[in-house]
Order: structure tokens, then C-alpha cells, then sequence
């Protein structure tokens, strides 16, 4: 069973497991970017740890086999990452998701950080963080949806001010 998983053209994230529907973005990076043919074999999960074996069929994916469910492990694994200059905490969010990081904490830049975000862009911020963090996932074959918070001060994080999920 889990061979259908790793062996599959792509992993996407949807709603539903039982009712798959890809959002606009996911189903133009399988038609238009990964090409799939029909037929193509296409893995769906709702991020809670089911998922279930589809086939790509005209731009759609269609429901071709058991749902399989999959307890989460334990520890969940969370790591806290400084913001850096450039696209580098990019890489980091998406290297740590492929490793198996379930939680990631964004420290808050502090007063001589080389990044700084006003504070109207730090939602922007985020939302790019947890698009990398879920295409990491996708591209890894994950089956739980990583998390990313913050942005939280290291106070917080080395305190018992955060909790963990």
C-alpha cells in the first residue's frame, strides 16, 4: 500500500479524501507543469494523515483505490529557524519539512537582524512560509501537513510561552 504512495507521478493535498478535488493551483502544476497523462497514478491526502490512491483523468483525479489511514508519530518534531537575508529560509522551511519536521517556529527578527519585515508584510511573510512548507510536503510524499508559526521571539519559544503542537 505504501508503494502506491512513493511510486505515484505526484502527491497532492485536498479537502477531502473520499471526495478529492484539486484546488486550480494543483491541478495547473499537474496538467500544465508535471504533464500528466490520463492514467497517471496521483496520491491524494487531507493532511491528517489519510490518503488515498487516485487516477489523473482529464485535468481531474479520480478515486482508484482504499482509503489508507496513518496514525501520526510521536514525538511531533518541532524546530524554531532565524530568518535570514535572501531566499535562504526558503531552503531551510523546505529542507526541514522533507526531513520529517512536523511543527516550524519563525523567530521573530530581533533589533540587529539583517531581516527585518514592516509589519503590514509579516502575513505575507507566513503565507509564503506555509506554501513552501505544503509543497515540500507534497514533493516528500508527506501525508501530514507540516505547521509553520510565528513569528515568535526566542523569549517565547525558550520560555514556556509557546506551546507546542
Amino acid at each position: 500500500m505504501i508503494d502506491a504512495l512513493r511510486n505515484s507521478s505526484a502527491h497532492v493535498f485536498v479537502d477531502s479524501v473520499q471526495l478529492p478535488v484539486l484546488n486550480d493551483e494543483d491541478a495547473h502544476h499537474l496538467s500544465r507543469v508535471l504533464r500528466l497523462r490520463d492514467g497517471e497514478p496521483v496520491t491524494c491526502s487531507d493532511g491528517q494523515g489519510s490518503w488515498v490512491s487516485c487516477t489523473w483523468n482529464s485535468g481531474e483525479v479520480e478515486i482508484s483505490g482504499e482509503v489508507v489511514v496513518v496514525e501520526p508519530m510521536h514525538p511531533l518534531l518541532t524546530v524554531a529557524i532565524a530568518p535570514v537575508k535572501g531566499d535562504r529560509t526558503d531552503l531551510v522551511i523546505e529542507k526541514v519539512v522533507e526531513i520529517g519536521i512536523d511543527h516550524i517556529i519563525v523567530l521573530s527578527p530581533v533589533e540587529r537582524s539583517v531581516v527585518r519585515w514592516a509589519s503590514n508584510k509579516v502575513p505575507q511573510v507566513m503565507d509564503r512560509y506555509a506554501r513552501i512548507a505544503r509543497a515540500a510536503a507534497m514533493q516528500s510524499r508527506r501525508v501530514f501537513l507540516p505547521t509553520v508559526s510565528g513569528p515568535v521571539s526566542l523569549t517565547n519559544v525558550t520560555g514556556q510561552g509557546v506551546a507546542f503542537a
